[in-house]
Order: C-alpha cells, then sequence, then structure tokens
C-alpha cells in the first residue's frame, strides 16, 4: 500500500528528525575525538541534542507519530510499546553524559570514559532510530499483497 500524502508528510517529518538528530551526534563525536573543546562547548551541544531528544520523543509519543502508526497498522502495537519504552534510558544517558561535564570542565583524563559512554549512546540510538524507520515503511508502504 502506497500511504496517502498526510502519511507521507509524516514519514518525511519524522526522517528529516533523524537526520537532524544524528548531524548533532557527528558534530559531538567529532569535539569529543578531537578533545580540543571546552567542557562549555561540550555542554551546550549535549543540551541542544537533549532538548531535541525530548522533542522528537514527544513527536512520537502522545498523540504523535507512533499513535497514528498503530491506527494504520494495530498489527505493530507491541513493537511500537516496545519502541517508545525506550526512551527514557536514552534520555537518562543524556542527562548522565550531561551530568559528567560540570561547570564546564573535562578533566583530561575523563575525556575517554566520555567519549566512550557518548559511543554507546549512539550504538543504542542509531539502532533505535533504524527500528523506528523499520516500524514506519512497514505501516506506511507495505504491500498488502504480501499478507499478514
Amino acid at each position: 500500500m502506497i500511504a496517502d500524502s498526510h502519511q507521507h508528510e509524516q514519514f518525511d517529518h519524522v526522517l528529516a528528525e533523524h537526520r537532524h538528530l544524528r548531524r548533532l551526534i557527528q558534530r559531538l563525536r567529532n569535539l569529543l575525538f578531537e578533545q580540543q573543546e571546552s567542557g562549555f562547548v561540550v555542554g551546550g551541544l549535549l543540551d541542544e541534542l537533549r532538548d531535541d531528544l525530548v522533542t522528537h520523543f514527544a513527536h512520537e509519543e502522545k498523540g504523535g507519530y507512533f499513535d497514528e502508526v498503530v491506527t494504520v497498522a494495530p498489527r505493530l502495537k507491541t513493537r511500537v510499546d516496545s519502541l517508545l519504552s525506550q526512551h527514557p534510558q536514552l534520555m537518562l544517558t543524556i542527562d548522565e553524559l550531561r551530568d559528567s561535564v560540570e561547570e564546564g570542565e573535562i578533566p583530561e583524563g575523563a575525556w575517554p570514559t566520555l567519549t566512550k559512554s557518548f559511543e554507546q549512546f549512539v550504538v543504542d540510538f542509531v539502532q533505535h532510530e533504524e527500528h523506528e524507520n523499520q516500524l514506519l515503511q512497514e505501516a506506511y508502504f507495505r504491500d498488502e499483497t504480501a499478507g499478514d
């Protein structure tokens, strides 16, 4: 089935948010790899990422993208619930990373731990995002002739 124009817009909007989040994550990865910037810069980008994640997750929850997915494809509700249940842990990880950059300072020896923790967040987030994209594609672009 080809999605109607509203569904296509929703799908495109989710993908645009994912692209934006990935660009921001890449900026942070670069800064952490270079270890040249102050904690103020890293902390500021972590704050920006946190704010953008709050907005993105809100779009997916409570009347958001995934409510519509369940309306269009009720068979996907369990998978939607599973993805939504991952949001609090992803936010907790970002909060912990932000808390590790105290008063704009990252002690020299703390860079590797911060970088490793951020890389684990990236792995978890990218996997989460890929599952969301697959779910949206299945809900909105599934070929009905393929059967359930």
